[in-house]
C-alpha cells in the first residue's frame, strides 16, 4: 500500500461476472499472490480500472472462442520498472512482465469469478501470460507513434492498455448443414495460418504407452 495514496477500502469499480467490488486492498492483495513487487502497484490499480470499464466487457471473457487479454504498456514506467520491452518480449523470465500478467488472470478468478468448466466456458482458451511492454525507443526511431498515443495520450505519458485477442489457429464459429457449406469456413481459417503454424499444427508425435 505504500505505493499508492489511495485507501485500501476505495471502490475502484465492480467487475462481472460476481459483481464484487474491486478495491485497492483486494488488488494489492491478488498482486502478492502473483509475485507482484510493492512497487507495481500503480500498474495493478491501472490495470483493474481499465477491467472494471463497461467497453472493455470482461463479463465477454468466458466466451466460447476463447480469447484472452494481452496488457500492453507504455511510458517510462517500463524502464522504471524493469519490464523486458526488447528481445522475447512475451516470454516468461522477468519478474515485471510475468507477475503482473498472472495477476491479471487472479483477478479475473478472484473476483470476477471465471471459473474453469464453470463460467469459464471457453472451447479451448487461450492466455497471453506476460505484460508487453513496447520498445519506444525502436519506435521512435523508425518515426511510429506509440500505442498509447494511437490512443489519444500524450508520448512520454504511463498507459495501460488492455484488449482481448483469440490465438491464430482458433476457429471460433462455422455455420452450415452440410460438409460443402462448412467446408468454406475451415479453408478461410487454414489460409489465415502461417507456414510454420502449419507444419508444428499438422507435426503427430506418438506419446509412450505409461
Amino acid at each position: 500500500m505504500k505505493f499508492t495514496d489511495r485507501s485500501p477500502h476505495e471502490v475502484v469499480g465492480v467487475i462481472p461476472l460476481d459483481n464484487r467490488e474491486a478495491t485497492i486492498w483486494n488488488i494489492g492483495v491478488n498482486g502478492v499472490m502473483a509475485g507482484c513487487r510493492p512497487e507495481y502497484m500503480p500498474v495493478l490499480i491501472a490495470i483493474v480500472e481499465a477491467m472494471a470499464d463497461h467497453q472493455y466487457g470482461v463479463e465477454n471473457s468466458g466466451t466460447a472462442p476463447g480469447a484472452e487479454t494481452l496488457i500492453i504498456l507504455n511510458g517510462p514506467v517500463i524502464k522504471d520498472l524493469g519490464f523486458n520491452y526488447t528481445q522475447g518480449v512475451l516470454r516468461d523470465g522477468f519478474q515485471a512482465n510475468t507477475s503482473i500478467g498472472r495477476f491479471f488472470r487472479l483477478y479475473t478468478r478472484n473476483l470476477a469469478g471465471f471459473l474453469l468448466h464453470k463460467t469459464d466456458k471457453a472451447s479451448y482458451g487461450g492466455t497471453w501470460k506476460v505484460v508487453l511492454a513496447e520498445n519506444e525507443d525502436v519506435i521512435s526511431k523508425i518515426g511510429w507513434p506509440p500505442l498509447s498515443e494511437e490512443m489519444g495520450f500524450k508520448r512520454g505519458d504511463n498507459v495501460v492498455t488492455i484488449a482481448r485477442y483469440t490465438g491464430g489457429g482458433v476457429i471460433p464459429a462455422v455455420y452450415g448443414s452440410t460438409g460443402e457449406k462448412i467446408l468454406p469456413y475451415i479453408t478461410d481459417g487454414l489460409l489465415k495460418q502461417i507456414g510454420w503454424e502449419l507444419i508444428f499444427t499438422a507435426g503427430l508425435t506418438q506419446l509412450p504407452q505409461f
